[in-house]
């Protein structure tokens, strides 16, 4: 049967059709995929064709399809959709081959190449400077992924500039290649982290064995159903849908004997891994009717998100076999089977907890403040599951900066008592007392869950108790747990080593993604150094480092404008953003960004209206919102992406807000405030794909200062 492929070239190409006429591409494109030999489909030839393979379909009467069909074996590729004269302009200079070194299909445009020849004719006769990848022999530079037809170009390249400027030419992983490269790399780590195996047997006619190959997946995939062909073709924007980066489809279609942790710095797609490996495990592990797997994230708005992305790329029925949900959302719902009367900690539980804390510290007999009570409970109680003195007594307090004698552990933990006595009169639990009853009742064999795998988004944010938690919801086993997360991206106090928690992620089973597809390399170069004076951990006891960690994409630089006053802020940023309207940005894809929303609501949102610019204040729980420019907090804002980000009011007593920095009873824990205020920053930063603005008036903050 012959097989059919979608480059991303032609779901690109089809936005820019009249709405009217799409209609008649996706008819055209149905009836191609169920039988491209119909003879109904007129294949015809174009004259002075670089590439013989090249052929045109009509559409309609002003509209035409460009049609590759190798001379080899049964594969038709659809490549470009147009009106007729652009269609056939387009495919005259276009070479469709399989490079002889790695066996992907690349497409090349030889308009381009002719000129470059003709410069290195040229250039031949005269003294030639030296070239940025002289060292490396033709061979080397296909083995990268460099297409032999753009090798004499390859060769003039001087600099890191001009394989900027040469980077529209090239197939994506022989950028890669080349800039892994120039920025100091071995050939041999290029290769590992391309993915590319050396002196490989490659049948350069062999276009079905091509279609297998990752780095073809980024330009083409293969249409098996007419249900594939339809979420293509009603999302031809959501490229990453459908085309993954090799080293993200080796992780999504990995076979692992137990628990996966996924590092990532921003950017680099790990909730797109996270989802793709749902759907993969749905598709090829587990088929069953009855097997279901369990995606969890954070927060609730989170979750409501990925649902919707989520569930895009399933089918109906792998839909109802998937349960999008979060850690605390699902344990509640567990335990409530078991008993209804308790209520967690929320709005109109506050003041009982406020009540209970004065209570028991009214029992303190060292002196001790509040704030320290209530981060040891936190950070020492809660987060080791200590429910007796004994316990406390020997556990340990890592990352405390007040030292204490056993003495005082034990005047401490009668405070302890106390409140946790208060809290269970008043039938109240605390979101980590409902995860771990809950776990217990799994355990214990009380409840039988049906999931037989567990993806985990934003593992950084998540508690031991909650990990303890899923372990125990699926069965230790083959492709068990699947874990993505950055540990530069904690913007809470939650920290875990997944080893204490019964699960291994040790050796082959720990993987990283390095390559930024969001963000330019400037902003992310800014976002990074503004972390660079601090260790961030990888989630099971060790050091994350983001050697190697770089982005593809090239832009300004970002701005970081102080000024006197909160006037001169706005009036900046009111220019800013004109500036952005006029030079035809989408409302919606400006984003302004602070700290809280009291700023928001009290001072950016009237300066836009006194502008009469429209604006939208983001509310997760709708999924339209509007046009205008968007509001969001530094927590809000994360999950987003806008072209052009603004982050305002970045100053002292802002970021971090003052209070945080007054309950900070030592130096540690003061460290710990604005080590995460850095990863907040980090986070709301790295949302921004080409414009990033930083704003501060009077006096800046300390976080910017490095």
């Amino acid at each position: 049967m012959p097989r059919v492929a979608i480059s991303a070239e032609f779901l690109k190409a089809m936005t820019n059709i009249p709405k009217s006429e799409q209609k008649k591409v996706r008819e055209f494109t149905e009836k191609f995929r169920s039988d491209p030999t119909k003879a109904s489909i007129n294949y015809e030839a174009i004259h002075d064709v670089r590439d013989k393979k090249v052929r045109t379909v009509r559409i309609g009467l002003d509209y035409r399809a460009v049609v590759i069909h190798p001379p080899k074996g049964d594969v038709y590729l659809l490549v470009w959709v147009d009106h007729h004269d652009e269609a056939m302009r387009w495919a005259k200079k276009k070479v469709f081959e399989i490079n002889s070194e790695t066996g992907a299909l690349q497409i090349v445009d030889t308009e381009f190449i002719t000129h470059k020849e003709e410069k290195v004719a040229v250039e031949e006769k005269e003294k030639r400077e030296s070239g940025l990848f002289d060292a490396f022999t033709d061979k080397q530079l296909q083995q990268l992924g460099v297409p032999k037809l753009l090798l004499p170009s390859v060769r003039l390249l001087k600099d890191d500039n001009e394989l900027e400027e040469f980077k529209e030419h090239l197939p994506d992983e022989a950028y890669e290649g080349l800039l892994s490269i120039a920025a100091g790399m071995s050939f041999e780590e290029t290769l590992e982290e391309l993915g590319h195996e050396v002196n490989q047997k490659v049948d350069t006619d062999d276009f079905a064995k091509a279609l297998d190959n990752p780095d073809t997946k980024r330009r083409f995939a293969a249409v098996e159903s007419s249900e594939e062909l339809l979420e293509m073709l009603n999302a031809p924007l959501a490229k990453w849908r459908v085309f993954l980066h090799p080293s993200q489809e080796k992780i999504v279609k990995g076979n692992f004997n137990g628990p996966v942790r996924v590092l990532g710095g921003a950017g680099t797609g790990k909730t797109v891994v996270a989802m793709h490996r749902a759907r993969y495990l749905l598709e090829n592990k587990y088929t069953k009717a009855g097997d279901k797997i369990l995606f969890v994230t954070y927060t609730s708005n989170l979750a409501k998100a990925i649902k919707q992305q989520l569930f895009s790329l399933l089918s109906e029925q792998d839909q109802k076999r998937v349960d999008v949900t979060t850690v605390h959302s699902l344990a509640s719902r567990l335990l409530r089977q078991f008993d209804t009367e308790f209520q967690t900690l929320n709005s109109e539980t506050k003041s009982k907890v406020e009540e209970a804390w004065n209570i028991a510290i009214s029992m303190d007999e060292l002196g001790l403040d509040e704030i320290f009570y209530r981060d040891e409970w936190e950070e020492v109680v809660q987060a080791n599951g200590v429910h007796t003195e004994r316990e406390y007594l020997t556990v340990k307090r890592l990352g405390r900066g007040t030292r204490i004698n056993r003495l005082q552990r034990k005047k401490i933990w009668k405070v302890f008592e106390d409140y946790r006595s208060f809290l269970n009169r008043h039938h109240i639990k605390e979101w980590v007392d409902v995860v771990r009853e809950a776990r217990l009742l799994i355990e214990n064999g009380r409840l039988t869950l049906p999931y037989q795998a567990v993806i985990v988004d934003e593992a950084q944010d998540l508690h031991p108790e909650d990990y303890k938690f899923l372990r125990a919801v699926v069965s230790e086993k083959a492709n068990d747990l699947f874990i993505v997360g950055d540990s530069h991206q904690r913007i809470y106090k939650n920290k875990v080593v997944l080893g204490q928690c019964g699960i291994n992620v040790r050796g082959g089973r720990s993987k990283k993604l390095k390559i930024n597809y969001r963000t330019t390399e400037q902003i992310r170069k800014w976002a990074v150094t503004l972390l660079n004076n601090n260790q961030y951990d990888d989630l099971d006891g060790g050091i994350d480092e983001q050697n190697g960690y770089k982005s593809l994409l090239q832009g300004l630089e970002p701005e970081d404008c102080h000024f006197s006053t909160l006037e001169e802020e706005l009036r900046f940023i009111q220019d800013f953003i004109n500036s952005a309207i006029l030079n035809g940005a989408e409302l919606s894809s400006i984003c302004i960004v602070a700290r809280s929303n009291r700023l928001l609501e009290t001072v950016y949102a009237p300066m836009l209206h006194q502008d009469h610019i429209p604006y939208v204040i983001i509310d997760p729980q709708l999924s339209e919102q509007g046009e205008g420019v968007r509001l969001a907090t530094m927590h809000r804002v994360k999950g987003l992406e806008f072209s052009r980000v603004v982050i305002a009011s970045v100053n002292k007593g802002i970021a971090p807000p003052r209070h945080l920095l007054a309950k900070a009873h030592d130096e540690v824990a003061k460290e710990d405030v604005l080590m995460r205020e850095k990863s907040l920053l980090y986070v709301a930063a790295t949302r921004a794909r080409d414009y990033l603005l930083i704003t501060s008036y009077g006096e800046r903050s300390s976080i910017l200062k490095f």
